[in-house]
């Protein structure tokens, strides 16, 4: 692996000079710096720990009200925010997480009972379970999905969703939803259907897990993530339509439950008859090999060239990622993060392979419509 991350680190360096394109930082630091430190430090009333991607912060012992966490400790981003770091704190009443912050984990805010208003960042990737339980941000919404924002302007805006209520047989969510956070649905045992629009970005893991009594599930194009065991253990649902805006499903995350074999063990199984419907060449024909499950292909899906995150542009983020498939195709690593699709898109010269020429090509691309010229690829 340090083979790998010192090659990438050659290659984002190569790219950018032959493209005079400045990559962020960060860009570079995710894949060199791979020496984590572990030891628990201090800073002010936080205690934090650090590895290759930031800090994460361990613990607040702070009483203030009103609390914004620091972006930087000593010059290092502030990543994540560990499991239980601010579990039963009464005192904190707002909250502001920067947009360094792309982790938030178990019971992170749990109990914090005068907790009315939280701003979380813009860049947040995962939010695991039962972050925010028991707080009043959570605990004064009345509409059944429970919800937390992100902006600045309106700070218990709808962004993620966090919770629904045990007792409800369908729900409808809400148009400013962009995520669905771990764990959301998973004590929602009586929800039969479930329609997921596209204005949701991902689906966390566990999300709608052990959710037993669900029957439909509705995916709307638009999504892009659905995390391990998303659907875990949904027994009743035997089909699913997966859209070809999806690039990524975690292990598990559909067609699975488990079988009690004694001795407190229990082992994974396939739901029996589970049927996946996708297009050719996308992350749902992937699941449906990787995992044995019957594929029904609903065709071939279209893409633009140079467009690997198929986000509807051509930017600096698709260049590093097929630097990406480039490193890990030349570290002999395999490309199972990446569609049929993603490495079409990447694949510039289609030649059938991802080169660092198809790279630069993209950063090209790409300065050249900064620039305010024509390019084409």
């Amino acid at each position: 692996m340090r083979s790998y991350k010192k090659l990438l680190s050659c290659i984002i360096t190569a790219a950018i000079g032959i493209s005079n394109i400045c990559l962020p930082v960060s860009a570079v630091d995710r894949y060199v710096n791979d020496t984590p430190i572990t030891t628990s430090q201090t800073y002010g009333n936080y205690t934090y720990m650090e590895d290759y991607r930031g800090i994460y912060i361990n613990s607040y012992k702070g009483t203030e009200a009103t609390v914004d966490i620091p972006a930087q400790i000593n010059g290092i981003q502030v990543y994540g925010i560990n499991s239980n770091a601010f579990y039963n704190n009464t005192s904190v009443k707002i909250i502001t997480i920067p947009d360094s912050v792309q982790f938030i984990g178990y019971n992170a805010f749990f109990g914090c009972s005068n907790l009315k208003m939280v701003l979380l960042p813009t860049n947040l990737k995962t939010l695991r379970a039962d972050a925010f339980i028991g707080t009043a941000c959570i605990n004064n919404q009345t509409t059944p999905i429970k919800y937390v924002g992100t902006s600045p302007f309106k700070p218990n805006t709808k962004t993620w969703i966090v919770e629904c209520e045990e007792d409800v047989s369908s729900v409808s969510i809400d148009p400013e939803a962009k995520h669905i956070g771990g764990n959301a649905f998973d004590t929602s045992y009586n929800l039969k259907s479930i329609a997921i629009p596209g204005n949701i970005i991902s689906i966390g893991d566990c999300a709608f897990s052990n959710c037993t009594k669900l029957q439909s599930i509705t995916l709307s194009e638009g999504i892009e993530t659905i995390d391990t065991w998303a659907f875990y253990n949904c027994t009743k649902v035997k089909n699913v339509t997966i859209p070809a805006s999806v690039t990524f499903i975690g292990e598990d995350a559909f067609g699975y439950t488990y079988k009690d074999v004694g001795d407190d063990t229990d082992y994974h199984v396939k739901i029996s008859g589970f049927t996946i419907s996708g297009y050719a060449g996308t992350a749902a024909e992937t699941y449906a090999k990787e995992n044995g499950f019957k594929f029904i292909n609903l065709g071939a899906v279209s893409y633009t060239k140079g467009d690997v995150n198929q986000d509807g542009k051509i930017d600096i983020s698709d260049a590093t990622a097929a630097l990406n498939i480039y490193a890990l195709t030349s570290a002999m690593l395999n490309l199972n993060n990446y569609t049929d699709i993603q490495l079409k898109a990447a694949d510039i010269n289609e030649n059938g392979s991802v080169e660092l020429q198809d790279a630069s090509a993209i950063l090209n691309y790409y300065a050249h419509s900064i620039a305010g010229l024509n390019p084409t690829l």
